[in-house]
């Protein structure tokens, strides 16, 4: 997939109590980002002036700043992905998809939120679930997927236009345009 002139800056983190390592999780992030499969922007580690943080999260601190128990989150006010870390060392078996496979997943997902996108419905049946499906729940009869779908794509250079120049998608703290119905139509 062919990426827009767009550079988003990112730091990968661990929670303190959280036995991992920083090395790994933070390889196995920029394997996802970097896939050209992955979203149509460009991302890159920068510890110093991040846009967004990554963190490998407790499920305490996922409740405490999003609410959410048993999923991972993107905080929009403070543009952090808060990766939930039970999740990401067992999956989801109702994902239908395989550990390795579900961790790009997630990474695609919350991400998926940070450039500003909302969950979708989920797909008729036998189509490929949107990665922006809540797919840790369930997927229906829909096909597993771990990568955003060309109708996402396609929202996202939407938003993320050069002439968009009145949208700040990365510092609006108060949530984004919900585009769910345009989405949904574009099926």
């Amino acid at each position: 997939m062919k990426k827009i002139n767009k550079v988003y800056r990112y730091t990968v983190l661990i929670e303190p109590g959280i036995n991992r390592s920083l090395h790994s999780f933070k390889k196995r992030v920029k394997k996802t980002l970097d896939d050209s499969r992955s979203w149509c922007v460009h991302f890159v580690e920068d510890e110093k002036n991040p846009d967004f943080l990554i963190i490998l999260s407790k499920e305490a601190t996922i409740r405490e700043s999003c609410g959410f128990k048993g999923l991972s989150c993107a905080d929009w006010s403070e543009n952090i992905i808060y990766l939930n870390y039970n999740n990401w060392c067992k999956g989801s078996e109702k994902s239908g998809l395989n550990l390795e496979d579900y961790r790009t997943y997630v990474i695609n997902h919350e991400i998926g939120h940070i450039l500003g996108l909302h969950e979708h419905l989920k797909p008729k049946n036998g189509c490929r679930v949107p990665v922006m499906n809540q797919s840790t729940r369930g997927i229906g009869k829909g096909l597993p997927n771990m990568w955003p779908l060309k109708q996402e794509q396609d929202l996202v250079r939407a938003l993320h236009r050069s002439d968009n120049d009145c949208l700040d998608i990365l510092s609006r703290g108060y949530g984004f345009i919900d585009r769910q119905d345009w989405f949904r139509s574009s099926f």
